[in-house]
């Protein structure tokens, strides 16, 4: 309630328009953690009412602390290739400026410019296991490795060029190995896909794309 009053303050302050969602029971429907269920709510809200009002780019405050922190919990959940990039400084309509800066960076900067903000009480606690990784993970590696959150930004930067790389091998050998497709199977060349150096990967990366995991692969 004190989070949705600031944001109604300060676009009233600033003559800005101000819209209010409240989830129901469309949470219910949804697949997955109750944070990942109201994200999913809330950009399927927010880009819905930017095309109602032609807006072309929905800027997300996401700084490189939450980079950092998915790109650690991809990489313990074997992700891959594709989980290293973690969150992509643009996509779709989505803009994310912010990512290259620490938030220490943007909290000095608040605090000088005379902001106000409200910090997100669940961020607090450890109940979740990104609160986790927050609070007990990150102080140590930044403790051992200063700049690690710019060492890790760069390397998502690598990795999306990876998998990139890797999407585009996949998409080849598909269409080598392909044998026959109709609308309930697909059918591959097991031969071919057996004498081929990269037959291997390719086999692992199908099943990836196909919802089975690491150990399955």
């Amino acid at each position: 309630y004190l989070d949705e009053k600031l944001v109604q303050q300060w676009a009233k302050e600033h003559a800005v328009v101000f819209h209010l969602k409240r989830a129901g029971n469309e949470l219910h429907h949804l697949q997955g953690s109750l944070q990942e269920r109201a994200r999913i709510l809330r950009y399927e809200w927010l880009e819905k009412l930017a095309a109602e009002r032609g807006i072309r780019h929905l800027l997300l405050g996401h700084h490189a602390d939450d980079q950092m922190e998915t790109i650690l919990l991809q990489f313990f959940r074997g992700s891959g290739t594709a989980g290293l990039q973690g969150m992509k400084a643009s996509s779709g309509i989505r803009r994310r400026p912010l990512l290259s800066f620490p938030k220490e960076t943007l909290r000095n900067y608040a605090l000088a410019a005379g902001l106000k903000w409200r910090e997100d009480l669940s961020n607090a606690g450890e109940a979740y296991l990104r609160n986790r990784i927050r609070h007990r993970l990150v102080p140590v590696l930044k403790e051992l490795f200063p700049g690690i959150d710019t060492v890790i930004n760069r390397n998502a930067q690598r990795a999306s060029h990876a998998a990139s790389a890797v999407d585009y091998l996949f998409q080849s050998l598909f269409q080598e190995f392909l044998k026959e497709e109709r609308k309930d199977r697909l059918e591959f060349d097991l031969g071919r896909m057996d004498a081929h150096p990269m037959g291997d990967f390719f086999l692992s990366e199908l099943l990836l794309r196909n919802g089975f995991t690491v150990s399955d692969a």
